[in-house]
């Protein structure tokens, strides 16, 4: 049964034709999957980006509200440093981060987090609080510093959705490669077991429509015109006996028949000669066509 099965043709081709949708089903699936965690990342890389330019804004806050005395400057830097953490915790950096499976982006995001809070913002508030009129190199190293961070984490979730994107590229050309590979096999079978079979069987009908029941199929393949060709070879065999065994019998009946016309013929001239001549001529002509008859029964003449 299992061998049956192994060479059915129409389950290699239903084979054949299940990977070629299987590979199609994969391969937009990975597409959809992809732009969907890349859609993400993109907002994550967007976001990100605006804490390095928040981060600019803050310092260049800084610097003019030490170099001129404008009222309300300092509430702008709260502004701004409150702006800077609701980017920090917005959904689409922090919602990224619990997808993703690099440790690296959440150990640099949460580096980033930590120096916000344990160094960056407490400077900031304090020199809000207690009107410092200049940024020192050594604030100003900080934050760069900082900023440097939010540089890393950014060129990280770069580096995630490129590999993402080139996952996506591989998984689409290997499902291209095994699609085309499928298909040049499909042709191929269909080439080599339906095909050639087909023509197979067809110069056999034309053959045995001749009356030539020496005509034999040779695709003796297990499938099913396998078994379609074996049927017909039997069928050729058959109608080739049936044909040998009415001739014999059409030549049979055509010797009998002739006989019993020779056996007609040779009544009728003997009731005619007994008709029409003497009693002595009569006989000798009898005689005469009785040795002729058995002659040509015996086929001397």
């Amino acid at each position: 049964m299992r061998e049956k099965a192994k060479k059915s043709l129409l389950l290699r081709i239903g084979l054949a034709m299940a990977t070629i949708t299987l590979l199609a089903f994969v391969g937009m699936l990975s597409s959809v999957i992809i732009a969907d965690t890349t859609e993400g990342e993109a907002a994550a890389i967007n976001q990100a980006g605006t804490l390095r330019m928040q981060s600019y804004r803050i310092a260049s806050s800084l610097t003019l509200s030490s170099q001129s005395r404008i009222d309300g400057s300092a509430g702008h830097t709260l502004d701004l440093i409150s702006g800077f953490e609701q980017r920090l915790n917005s959904p689409r950096l922090t919602g990224i981060l619990r997808s993703e499976s690099d440790n690296t982006i959440t150990n640099t995001y949460r580096l980033v987090e930590q120096q916000w809070h344990q160094r960056i913002k407490p400077m900031l508030l304090g020199r809000i609080q207690y009107g410092s009129k200049a940024l020192t190199p050594t604030t100003l190293a900080t934050i760069d510093l900082f900023v440097e961070k939010i540089d890393k984490l950014v060129g990280l979730l770069e580096e995630a959705t490129e590999s993402r994107i080139q996952f996506l590229r591989l998984i689409q050309v290997v499902s291209l490669f095994l699609t085309l590979m499928v298909a040049f096999y499909t042709m191929y079978l269909m080439n080599t077991d339906v095909l050639n079979p087909l023509r197979a069987l067809l110069n056999f009908t034309q053959h045995v429509g001749q009356r030539d029941f020496t005509i034999r199929v040779r695709h003796n393949s297990g499938d099913e015109l396998g078994q379609l060709g074996e049927a017909f070879n039997v069928m050729a065999e058959d109608l080739s006996q049936q044909y040998d065994d009415l001739e014999s019998l059409v030549q049979t009946k055509t010797a009998d028949l002739e006989r019993t016309n020779r056996s007609l013929e040779l009544l009728y001239n003997t009731t005619r000669t007994i008709n029409t001549s003497t009693p002595t001529d009569r006989g000798v002509a009898i005689l005469r066509k009785l040795v002729l008859a058995s002659a040509q029964a015996s086929g001397k003449y």
